[in-house]
């Protein structure tokens, strides 16, 4: 270069305006190929955009979890101050055991973990026969959850003999509780295909 405001200046400034989108587009195919241009910044790659992807599913499932426990534990409280304890709480308590018994093996379960993997290998593998092979389940849990519910609102009173044998000497709270769960337990049928 020669002197300033000489020929010098112009000459760096026309090979930085030749030159400069030839280097951005060198860097830009750089970066494409390093996994960085689709995220707009040099510093973030693929794996942080997936890790930062599981750390916020993590601690929005975290989060959830934790209030659902102390909303859980308000409940409680209520219960506690308003009912205390009493045999209409024993019978309330017994009766809503019993469908969350069969919920745990329907919804959150056994069925689950034997669902899940199936599920996953037919989205992967035989994605054409994945809408009819949720459709064939939905339907058989359906039915299933029919009959076990109409049985289990039928046989009410037996459950309730099977789950809180101590009940059998008060006549009283083994009638309420049956009652409570012919009413509870169609939840059974709603949670698990919510589920």
């Amino acid at each position: 270069t020669t002197s300033r405001g000489g020929k010098g200046d112009t000459t760096l400034r026309d090979f930085v305006q030749t030159f400069s989108p030839i280097i951005g587009k060198m860097n830009e195919d750089y970066l494409s190929q390093a996994g960085y241009c689709q995220y707009n910044t040099p510093f973030m790659t693929k794996e942080s955009e997936k890790t930062r992807s599981i750390v916020k599913s993590s601690s929005h499932f975290g989060l959830t979890t934790l209030l659902s426990r102390i909303t859980g534990f308000i409940r409680d409280v209520l219960f506690a101050s308003y009912f205390g304890a009493s045999s209409n709480t024993d019978a309330f308590f017994v009766a809503f055991k019993i469908p969350n018994f069969f919920r745990r093996l329907f919804a959150e379960g056994a069925f689950s973990q034997a669902f899940i993997p199936v599920l996953q290998e037919y989205r992967l593998n035989k994605k054409n026969l994945l809408i009819d092979f949720t459709q064939n389940v939905f339907g058989n849990l359906f039915l299933v959850l029919i009959i076990i519910t109409s049985l289990g609102m039928y046989f009410s009173q037996e459950l309730a003999f099977i789950f809180a044998p101590g009940f059998m000497d008060d006549s009283e709270k083994i009638n309420l509780t049956s009652q409570m769960l012919f009413v509870i337990f169609p939840y059974l049928l709603f949670i698990s295909l919510t589920a």
